[in-house]
């Protein structure tokens, strides 16, 4: 039985007990005992986002952080006040801990996830590996990928052509519907004015029907999934989460151009964007590069603030290291006025959903999405 059960690591660099916060605290007395009260604070915040909670309900208290890290409630008051005096920790609006710079620090996993990262790498061959029953494994090489990726653009191509049918039948009536499969295949903008002539010269009316209503209806379609683009920021949303769990991106970057993995946070922000239908009403750039993000959306005046209360299905951009310029991006699922919920690609090589509190340091602000 696969264990699909999620785990959270932490990613510490090699200097980190080198960094001037760390290496204060541990010259005070009882230091080194407070490094290791914050590493166990660091692992116990990860599920929750670097929220000191016990659940989603009920925050750690002083009382019952000196339980879990089996110290003195004395010292872990201490290490508390020190953690806040040094930035390490900050105190929410809610009054719960939050351990700073905690996205940097985040790594997330399954064990299952793990075992088909461990077995594409060892996959080298052309052929898809079987199973004993003979049926395709789980484990795809590129090619297959990109030849899957081509029969779904032809079944999205033929259910478009199946709603044109559909749509120019409507204003006509069956009739039509019958009339061009029979003799056409299938709708198209020649055969339906064709028809409207036909019939207004067989009952001698001036014109039958409308004869561009396919083009009439469409143009409120904006491309990507069929009626994407009418429902507002929210289909980029619905977009991007349904494709969580996806690893590896290579979907994403090959649909950029890429023949071999980029970083694909932003090709992922992109390719929902596409399929959403905001890339073609110019609400969203195509960009694959974060910076190339923010700089458009500075230059559109449509750049917000971080520290602000975002809307669903903004695009999020991130600055891990403070250096001012943009190291990943995302998608805001939602936002509650102190908690920014997002769907990320290329977050551990994977699509995931995180969060952030709103006053997040690392949140460099948004891109407000909307049409131009």
């Amino acid at each position: 039985m696969s264990d699909n059960r999620k785990y959270y690591y932490l990613k510490l660099k090699e200097n980190n007990f080198d960094d001037d916060s760390i290496v204060l605290l541990e010259s005070m007395q009882d230091g080194v005992l407070y490094s290791n009260i914050l590493l166990k604070l660091y692992l116990k915040s990860l599920k929750h986002g670097g929220r000191l909670q016990l659940d989603e309900d009920i925050p750690y208290t002083a009382q019952m952080i000196a339980t879990i890290t089996r110290q003195q409630i004395g010292t872990v008051e201490r290490a508390l006040q020190i953690f806040l005096k040094l930035g390490l920790v900050e105190v929410l609006d809610s009054g719960t801990f939050y351990m700073s710079n905690i996205e940097l620090l985040i790594g997330q996993s399954s064990t299952e996830a793990e075992r088909k990262r461990a077995a594409r790498l060892q996959n080298k061959a052309l052929s898809a590996p079987r199973t004993s029953g003979g049926h395709l494994s789980d484990i795809r090489p590129p090619e297959i990928e990109i030849e899957l990726e081509k029969e779904l653009e032809k079944e999205k191509e033929i259910e478009m052509d199946k709603l044109k049918l559909s749509l120019q039948g409507y204003n006509y009536g069956n009739r039509y519907i019958t009339w061009a499969i029979r003799n056409h295949g299938g709708y198209s903008a020649a055969n339906a004015l064709q028809f409207s002539q036909e019939q207004a010269a067989a009952y001698g009316w001036e014109r039958y029907g409308d004869p561009e209503y396919v083009p009439h209806v469409l143009r409120y379609y904006s491309g990507g999934g069929l009626f994407a683009g009418l429902f507002g920021n929210q289909q980029i949303v619905t977009i991007a989460k349904s494709q969580l769990g996806n690893e590896g991106g290579q979907k994403f970057w090959s649909w950029w151009g890429f023949t071999q993995r980029e970083e694909w946070c932003a090709c992922f922000v992109s390719w929902c964007a596409e399929q959403a239908g905001l890339l073609q009403n110019g609400a969203v750039p195509r960009f694959s590069y974060c910076p190339d993000g923010v700089d458009w959306f500075q230059a559109q005046g449509k750049w917000q603030a971080a520290g602000s209360i975002p809307a669903a299905g903004s695009i999020i951009f991130f600055d891990w290291d403070h250096d001012g310029v943009s190291d990943h991006v995302g998608i805001v699922e939602s936002c509650d006025g102190t908690t920014v919920y997002t769907v990320e690609g290329n977050f551990g090589d994977a699509v995931e959903e995180n969060s952030y509190t709103v006053q997040s340091t690392s949140i460099m602000g948004y891109g407000i999405v909307g049409t131009k």
